[in-house]
């Protein structure tokens, strides 16, 4: 798992550059719709074998996920008309800390030090590697912490997903959803070009 979580924050990371190239010349929500399809296909092949543990649960369970990941995501590549991705990347990975704020302001959830030592040691880094030019303050800046906000929330929302029923039958349900709102967002965007 911890390979996958290293590979998983790689990708994400990188996704930041790949998305502000493809969103530059047309619709961020068609872009989406697209990204978020291909996601939902290669899951549903990937997870096949749990779709008949899926229930009514686990399809209201994906749908309650995809609501702050779906705004989330529309936000964060909202800011990247108006910021640089090493920016929003930076602003993205405040969730190291803000989930764990997040989670002591509403559950009163209890961290060690070490925690909190350990996500100020990470912002601090993606903040070595990802402010290079400065910090630049607009509207993008905005989105991009919103959306941010909107990401915190989701993870803390699979985190007890998770300990409610098996989480992987949410999954492909949470990205069609995803894709659904992406969709009606697209629809009637009308710089649209599919």
């Amino acid at each position: 798992y911890l390979i996958l979580l290293i590979l998983g924050t790689a990708f994400w990371g990188i996704s930041f550059s790949v998305t502000k190239i493809g969103v530059a010349t047309g619709s961020l929500y068609v872009f989406l719709v697209y990204r978020l399809a291909l996601a939902t296909i290669i899951l549903s092949v990937f997870f096949a074998k749990y779709f008949k543990k899926t229930d009514s649960k686990s399809m209201i369970g994906g749908i309650m996920l995809s609501l702050p990941l779906t705004f989330g995501i529309i936000l964060q590549t909202k800011g990247l008309e108006y910021l640089p991705a090493s920016q929003c990347t930076f602003i993205a990975g405040i969730c190291v800390i803000l989930v764990p704020m997040l989670k002591w302001m509403l559950y009163k959830t209890v961290f060690s030090s070490k925690i909190w030592m350990a996500s100020l040691i990470a912002l601090l880094g993606l903040s070595i590697i990802s402010i290079s030019d400065g910090l630049t303050i607009n509207q993008g800046t905005i989105y991009v912490i919103l959306g941010t906000i909107g990401f915190s929330i989701y993870l803390i929302m699979v985190e007890k997903q998770k300990d409610k029923r098996e989480i992987i039958t949410t999954i492909v349900p949470m990205f069609a959803a995803s894709t659904a709102i992406c969709l009606i967002f697209a629809l009637t965007d009308n710089q649209h070009n599919w």
